[in-house]
């Protein structure tokens, strides 16, 4: 239709204007009663009208949902040459590369004096990860004095490559002496886990030594079971700890469980046994003499508690405890290990020698694996508040180094933090190795997530997804998280 000012517009072209104008000046408006589109639009059409913000600004499941790609930033230029010569000593991790790609004829290493502010390489599947660690520990082996201990549990072969090309470096005079291969279970290490005999004769307080002892082995178990599941319930850890205090008791402690020629080391069968003792003195005639026997008076305070509980609290907290002893008594393996009383294997006797230890726990369950991991590490532990205290009269290029591959769920342990916090006054160098760090949130949460990467000084970081909390974690100066 022709009006005097000029065409006359649809009442639909009126609204889809008037639609248009809100969309545009991000007016929200509710309808009432029946609604009709007054945009048709096509995909085309409809992408000039939204907005995505980059991938920064993203949630990590709005980035993977979008196939974003991370903001591309200019790495750093190489250092000046004199900054460099600071990184020709000590573990080799690649060659630094020039503004036009081409690398340095010397590799860049981690000086001795700054590994034992710790270490780890993060990469996806493929990304040469066990390459890496085998050229590390070789090159650890190289440049540096003390220990290196490689903890392998994918079993995929690493170790015996290890071992080639340790041989093929050094000779195999040179393996055969200072190379040990522990092929898990065909070869277990004779530790001797229930054995105070080393930390008393180190000159540690025997109650110092058995609540030492005590609290590795609750780590152990919470390393299986998980944190929230071994606290479920209250009382069942308190107890295993009473357990482990009565058979050390230097006054009952041999008439506890079954004979032994010393209190000061048992069978991890003792404390089934010292179990089954209480069951049998507990009610509906409870009888205090027969459940075992304890000088200490706060531990035969909480044996009494129990014993005067009814039938059924006290069979549900003894049956808590069962459960929990039962991770280690029903795998043949590591019952052979923690009912070992001879001690074969310890730490101790290795802190102050330039030799290569490697585990491999590929051939053992997934949860013996994990116990065989907390046992290699509390021993260590110990070896090193006993044996290091003075480092100050040690080498300026010793170094005890600890590897661990596919360590996301042993990182964000009670024992893995306290090595990787106070490992610095131990000159432990703790090495890690996973596909991504946020394996350790989904592990231990974020708060045990966020203390490792705080621990860790030097981050090697592959083609993965960065987190936020990593960008943090790598930000200096020159770079923003």
């Amino acid at each position: 239709r022709l009006r005097d000012r000029g065409f006359r517009q649809s009442k639909k072209e009126q609204n889809a204007r008037a639609a248009l104008k809100r969309l545009l000046s991000r007016e929200v408006t509710t309808g009432r009663g029946k609604t009709r589109p007054e945009l048709v639009l096509c995909g085309a059409e409809l992408a000039n009208f939204v907005v995505v913000p980059s991938s920064e600004r993203l949630t990590m499941e709005g980035s993977r949902g979008t196939r974003a790609e991370q903001q591309s930033r200019n790495p750093l230029a190489r250092p000046n040459p004199d900054l460099m010569s600071e990184f020709r000593e000590g573990m080799a991790i690649g060659y630094a590369l020039d503004e036009t790609g081409e690398a340095e004829k010397q590799p860049t290493r981690i000086p001795p004096g700054l590994l034992p502010t710790h270490y780890g390489r993060f990469g996806t599947t493929g990304a040469g990860k066990s390459k890496a660690q085998i050229n590390e520990l070789l090159s650890l082996y190289e440049t540096t004095t003390g220990p290196s201990i490689l903890i392998e549990p994918k079993g995929d072969g690493m170790a015996e490559n290890y071992m080639r090309a340790h041989a093929a470096r050094f000779g195999l005079d040179d393996l055969r002496e200072n190379v040990i291969y522990f092929s898990l279970p065909d070869v277990l290490p004779g530790f001797s886990f229930f054995n105070l005999e080393p930390s008393l004769e180190n000159g540690l307080r025997r109650e110092d030594a058995v609540q030492r002892k005590a609290d590795h082995y609750e780590e152990i178990l919470k390393l299986v079971m998980g944190v929230d599941r071994y606290e479920r319930a209250t009382v069942a850890p308190g107890l295993i700890k009473s357990l482990i205090k009565v058979l050390f008791d230097e006054t009952h402690g041999r008439e506890n469980g079954q004979y032994r020629e010393s209190a000061d080391y048992f069978a991890h069968r003792q404390l089934e046994y010292a179990l089954d003792q209480l069951w049998q003195a507990g009610p509906p005639q409870p009888d205090l003499s027969a459940a075992p026997q304890s000088s200490d008076e706060a531990v035969s305070r909480s044996l009494r508690r129990q014993l005067q509980a009814d039938k059924t609290t006290f069979s549900n907290v003894l049956g808590g405890v069962g459960n929990r002893l039962s991770v280690i008594s029903d795998d043949t393996h590591l019952r052979r290990i923690f009912n070992n009383t001879e001690p074969r294997f310890d730490f101790r006797d290795v802190i102050d020698d330039d030799t290569v230890i490697l585990f491999d726990l590929g051939d053992l369950r997934e949860d013996a694996a994990r116990v065989m991991t907390g046992v290699i590490l509390t021993n260590l532990e110990d070896a090193l508040k006993e044996e290091n205290q003075d480092v100050g009269k040690r080498p300026d290029d010793y170094v005890v180094n600890l590897l661990i591959d596919e360590a996301a769920s042993v990182a964000v342990s009670d024992v893995m933090n306290t090595l990787l916090e106070q490992g610095r006054s131990f000159r432990l160098s703790v090495g890690l190795s996973m596909q991504f760090p946020e394996q350790m949130k989904a592990e231990g949460g974020r708060s045990a997530y966020l203390n490792v990467l705080n621990n860790i000084g030097s981050p090697i970081v592959g083609k993965i997804n960065v987190d936020r909390e990593l960008a943090r974690a790598m930000a200096h100066e020159e770079m923003d998280p």
